[in-house]
């Protein structure tokens, strides 16, 4: 709990951040939410409630976590087109739940590979990576995570210390929405929200650019990368994904070949 409900320091700049609001979550949790006047972010107190938020996850309300999935391997594909990734570099997707993901971006014929220590992985069995000595990673995807780091600096960093070229992830930018904006969910689950600036500051702070759509995707590179990218990869998903895989082949067939003659996959 916050010793001080009335200010505290913001988890990405480390300067004074106000309290907002409270909002009750969980039916019983009155939480506190700060905003800092530095760098605009905003997160909740410290959240205690996260191993309750999560314990009572109900995936039958989640109906449109497959669609997600379908629009974010697309979205990663036509990027790889357009930043020129090929389809040997090994590329990473952090926390991968389900591993639908990971699965249709190897459809299209990229080469990713899992890591979730946490949900079952169904779809991409076979290609959990070892995070400790694996590839140099040439990309690591994030979909839906940023807003549920507690520290981000910290917990950003993970990434970061793989060194990877790019870093794509995807996460609401707060913009001065009030209380009620269902980003700030009642499940607990969401605890941190980003203003360009506070991003940026995280991407400093490893030696990284950052690359936005303004909205809701987002691009930590080693060069610049322009923002009207990340808008065409989105907007022309589809057909640039189609592309990519028309011009490199799927791997449907090979992880089939490997799985059914018992070679490792994950190599």
């Amino acid at each position: 709990m916050t010793t001080n409900p009335q200010t505290g320091p913001c988890r990405v700049c480390k300067n004074e951040a106000e309290l907002i609001f409270t909002k009750q979550i969980l039916g019983k949790h009155e939480a506190a939410y700060f905003k800092c006047a530095a760098c605009g972010h905003v997160q909740t107190e410290e959240p205690y409630w996260l191993e309750e938020a999560y314990r009572n996850r109900d995936y039958r309300l989640d109906v449109g976590m497959a669609d997600r999935c379908v629009w974010s391997a697309q979205t990663m594909v036509a990027l790889a087109r357009r930043v020129g990734i090929g389809p040997e570099e090994p590329c990473l997707d952090w926390g991968a739940g389900t591993g639908l993901f990971v699965r249709l971006c190897r459809d299209y014929g990229m080469n990713f590979f899992y890591f979730d220590p946490y949900p079952q992985n169904i779809f991409a069995r076979g290609f959990e990576a070892d995070t400790a000595g694996g590839p140099e990673w040439t990309c690591i995807s994030a979909f839906e995570v940023a807003e549920h780091l507690a520290d981000p600096l910290k917990d950003f960093g993970k990434l970061f210390r793989l060194s990877p070229r790019y870093i794509l992830f995807s996460t609401l930018l707060y913009g001065g929405q009030s209380g009620d904006w269902w980003y700030f969910t009642d499940n607990g689950q969401h605890i941190a929200f980003y203003t360009r600036r506070s991003l940026e500051l995280i991407g400093e702070q490893y030696g990284y650019r950052l690359a936005s759509n303004g909205r809701d995707l987002h691009l930590f590179s080693k060069e610049r990368v322009r923002d009207r990218i990340l808008d065409t990869s989105r907007k022309r998903r589809q057909k640039e994904a189609g592309r990519y895989r028309r011009k490199y082949g799927s791997r449907i067939e090979s992880d089939f070949e490997q799985a059914a003659n018992g070679r490792p996959l994950a190599s």
